[in-house]
């Protein structure tokens, strides 16, 4: 599951190009049916509980200071 949409910057400058390489790459991996993209934002609770349902966890960051708005910290909750 992929969760969240496209900054809006981004959006009006590049559009969904990132998700839409996503979904196509997922395509091509054989994996799309495995995959469910959620373009939209969701609440505290909505997090948490597709957190606690998952087995893996993946996150695009590197650093431990790119906390804000990282879905690790709630995830760390759970």
């Amino acid at each position: 599951m992929i969760v969240g949409v496209t900054y809006p910057q981004v959006k009006r400058q590049e559009g969904e190009v990132y998700r839409d390489g996503l979904v196509e790459l997922a395509e091509s991996l054989g994996v799309g049916e495995n995959v469910r993209f959620v373009n939209e934002y969701l609440s505290l609770t909505e997090l948490v509980a597709h957190l606690q349902a998952c087995d893996v966890f993946v996150t695009p960051y590197l650093y431990a200071e790119e906390v804000l708005a990282d879905p690790r910290s709630s995830a760390r909750r759970c």
